[in-house]
């Protein structure tokens, strides 16, 4: 009895449906909450690598592979700034609250894509310097420093108490993604 081929290549619906809900999230926290600019950096990103969809031995280097270019061209991108209730509007449907979107505006694109891959996504040493386009010892200096800025504007305590980054920022995704959502990605 010989098996059917296994067939290596996801269509791009299910790449988008694999990858689109995580990486609109991280692009609205590196945006800082400009949901247009989110919206097309994720839709360029998926547009360009879902070309070449396949399934791969470590689905987690696809992950940060998009999320390395949506950085890069975030970087790149400049739009006129948004308004701050749009911002506002927008970081709430992520349950970021005024003082850690506050925090969040204080570093620049590619220090909130370090923060967010490292302690909300929570990838790996190796992954996060593909995301960043640098050297693994380099990547782990750019988190502590993204750490430090983000701890270091951020207006007095944490409500609830003080609470580590790692785990107030992976509340407001588990409340954003919800169970059926999570165990997608």
């Amino acid at each position: 009895m010989t098996l059917p081929p296994v067939e290596n290549a996801l269509s791009r619906a299910d790449f988008r449906d694999v990858h689109a809900t995580r990486l609109h999230g991280f692009a609205l926290l590196v945006t800082h909450g400009d949901q247009d600019a989110a919206a097309h950096l994720t839709d360029v990103v998926l547009a360009a690598h879902g070309s070449r969809a396949s399934v791969t031995q470590h689905p987690e280097r696809e992950a940060a592979a998009l999320r390395a270019d949506l950085l890069r061209r975030a970087r790149r991108l400049r739009r006129p700034p948004i308004e701050p209730d749009d911002r506002a509007a927008a970081l709430n449907i992520l349950n970021v609250d005024a003082s850690a979107a506050l925090a969040l505006g204080a570093l620049d694109v590619r220090a909130r894509g370090a923060l967010v891959a490292a302690d909300v996504e929570r990838f790996r040493p190796e992954d996060l310097a593909m995301i960043l386009g640098t050297s693994t010892a380099s990547a782990r200096r750019a988190v502590r420093h993204a750490r430090r800025r983000y701890m270091a504007s951020h207006p007095g305590p944490l409500p609830g108490g003080p609470r580590p980054l790692r785990t107030r920022i992976a509340e407001i995704v588990a409340r954003t993604l919800g169970p059926e959502e999570e165990s997608r990605s």
